[in-house]
């Protein structure tokens, strides 16, 4: 079973679809669909030998899938979410990798949605 699927109707729309945009923003929340999503290896440290751990790496359009995790967060408790966003140039397109293993640990609240890094306005020398 998925964790959190695309209905299917919402796939044969298309990724360019309106309500398809607002399935993702209202249920993901983002606005396009996760790319480039693949397994890394798993990176076990001796206190986890008992635990399994899923690493998937994704390219997210506007920020993480913060509306998913919360979701994830509440449907799947024996879950620990863990979110690195990572902010490359555009030979290493930025990604953010989500760490999926089974513990037990208290509800959380998700934090605000992560945000780009905002430039400084130009200013004029001379």
């Amino acid at each position: 079973m998925p964790l959190l699927p695309v209905p299917p109707a919402i796939l044969r729309l298309g990724p360019e679809d309106p309500a398809s945009r607002a399935w993702l923003w209202a249920h993901w929340g983002t606005t396009w669909a996760l790319r480039h999503v693949r397994a890394l290896p798993a990176e076990l440290d001796g206190r986890r030998r008992r635990m399994a751990e899923l690493r998937v790496e994704f390219w997210s359009a506007d920020w993480s899938p913060w509306q998913a995790l919360r979701r994830l967060r509440r449907d799947w408790l024996d879950l620990t979410l863990d979110l690195r966003p990572h902010y490359g140039d555009a030979a290493a397109a930025a990604s953010d990798t989500a760490i999926a293993h089974p513990l037990r640990t208290p509800s959380r609240q998700p934090g605000p949605p992560a945000t780009r890094p905002t430039k400084r306005p130009r200013t004029r020398h001379g």
